[in-house]
C-alpha cells in the first residue's frame, strides 16, 4: 500500500520554481490533517 506522500509526489505543482518556500506534498499533508482533526475556515 502507498503512503500518502507517495501519492503526492505524482502531482504536478503548478507555482512558480522561484516562489516556493513549501514542498507541494508538506502543504496538502497539513491540509488533510487539518481537516481530519477538525479545522474549520476562518472568515
Amino acid at each position: 500500500m502507498k503512503s500518502p506522500p507517495d501519492y503526492f509526489s505524482t502531482l504536478r505543482d503548478p507555482r512558480v520554481e522561484s516562489t516556493r518556500e513549501h514542498n507541494l506534498e508538506d502543504i496538502l499533508f497539513i491540509a488533510i490533517a487539518s481537516v481530519i482533526c477538525g479545522a474549520e475556515k476562518l472568515e
